[in-house]
């Protein structure tokens, strides 16, 4: 209780002519997605930066990749810089080229840091801050091998309805998306009854 009471206005402290200032919210700057995914042969990933808060202001924004599984020079192409955000602008974009090889090699990924955000201003009030999705990591995916077909989930439940309906039952295809594939299924009753239940 007493915490608060410091820090909220006392109104009979203030007194006519005193000068109250309020501070404006600040220019708020990150990636518009924290996650990002593309085919090694992809050549190209493209990152969007927003800023929200105040737009009427010039600000700025650094930015440098950095390596996770995937590396520099043999993945991705290294690239660090600035970008500038005009009066009225709330998105620039990050553009990053993407190294194809022939080697079969996992899933891999890197990450872009943005750091060092700046409003340019005469106004001592104006300020920027960096938001929650200040990285933003890309996943490269290999896609010179076929790949795999699997489930994502082992079980899906469904409540039983008093009406027919319909379950959607997804397959995915991970590490490879080279040429087009097939793959056979079947159905196998555990408690279940063919024909009535399903």
């Amino acid at each position: 209780a007493n915490h608060a009471r410091r820090n909220s206005f006392d109104a009979a402290k203030v007194e006519p002519g005193d000068d109250l200032t309020v501070l404006k919210p600040p220019v708020v700057i990150e990636f518009s997605s924290s996650a990002y995914a593309i085919l090694e042969s992809g050549a190209m990933v493209k990152c969007a930066v927003e800023r929200t808060g105040d737009l009427s202001t010039k600000c700025a924004v650094k930015y440098s990749t950095r390596d996770g599984s995937a590396k520099a020079t043999e993945d991705y192409t290294h690239k660090q810089g600035m970008l500038e955000f005009a009066p009225g602008e709330d998105l620039q974009v990050i553009e990053i080229a993407i190294i194809d090889n022939e080697e079969h090699e996992p899933d891999e990924e890197f990450y872009i840091d943005l750091y060092d955000p700046e409003v340019f201003s005469a106004n001592l009030d104006d300020h920027a801050a960096l938001g929650e999705a200040k990285t933003a990591t890309i996943t490269i995916i290999d896609d010179d091998l076929p790949g795999e077909i699997s489930f994502p989930k082992d079980e899906l439940n469904c409540p039983e309805q008093i009406e027919d309906w319909e379950v959607d039952v997804v397959v995915q295809r991970r590490h490879g998306c080279t040429g087009r594939i097939t793959c056979k299924y079947a159905m196998e009753a555990i408690g279940a009854i063919p024909g009535q239940d399903y």
